[in-house]
């Protein structure tokens, strides 16, 4: 299952990274796209968001292939696993999520299902544990020193829903270009793309619906505004 996963992260970077081009080809071509706006722009953004919707639904699919085929609760070492996560969490009052490397701390989470041991406790999480925690992962970083693209790194656990937080948003991001900040709201419409820095708190309810009054969202057209207004 690895070595499947990183073939197709493998092959969705190269489409990525030529779909991106070609929206940089657009804008240069038509001065008057410069914003995000015209019907070839719209088409090539397209573009990219279907790449990503594909790249996501394939790699559950593979997930789902995988758990299918292998039942994690059936495996005697990862039952004892979940079961001792389980009685942890099961006297905790709430749950604390810390980053470290997104794509281990995904994975760790669910393999020890620990979004169904969560019930409706709080939770509270910062750093890469803010990004497991929602449906989607996209990993965000401008100044990435390999030039790799921002992407959709696979799903979260799903514990707060329609948006895709970005923490240390003021480091990794292009805050100063719209039509990159636009680019990248499109691409993770509907969900809302969250910027999230020191001191940024987003609330949720039980049943994972933030509040986003006072949270930092990223419009379509690139402007970082409240929600209420973004839409």
């Amino acid at each position: 299952m690895r070595t499947l996963l990183t073939q197709l992260r493998e092959v969705y970077l190269v489409q990525l990274r030529h779909a991106l081009r070609g929206i940089q080809a657009v804008r240069q071509h038509d001065a008057s796209a410069r914003r995000l706006s015209g019907v070839q722009l719209d088409e090539a953004i397209e573009t990219v968001r279907a790449l990503d919707e594909r790249h996501a639904a394939r790699l559950e699919a593979v997930l789902g292939e995988f758990y299918l085929a292998y039942p994690p609760h059936e495996r005697p070492a990862i039952a004892a696993h979940r079961d001792a996560v389980a009685a942890v969490v099961d006297e905790c009052a709430a749950v604390v999520i810390a980053g470290g490397h997104v794509g281990v701390l995904t994975d760790c989470l669910h393999v020890c299902n620990v979004g169904a041991s969560l019930g409706e406790r709080p939770v509270i999480a910062w750093s890469s544990g803010a990004m497991a925690i929602a449906e989607r992962v996209m990993v965000v970083d401008d100044h990435d020193l390999a030039g790799r693209p921002d992407e959709v790194l696979g799903p979260g656990i799903g514990v707060v829903r329609g948006v895709v937080p970005l923490p240390a948003a003021a480091g990794r991001l292009r805050s100063d270009d719209r039509n990159h900040l636009a680019l990248l709201a499109r691409r993770l419409a509907p969900r809302a793309c969250v910027l999230l820095d020191e001191g940024d708190r987003v609330p949720f309810d039980r049943h994972g619906v933030p509040d986003l009054s006072r949270a930092r969202v990223v419009a379509p057209d690139g402007m970082i505004t409240p929600a209420a207004e973004a839409a």
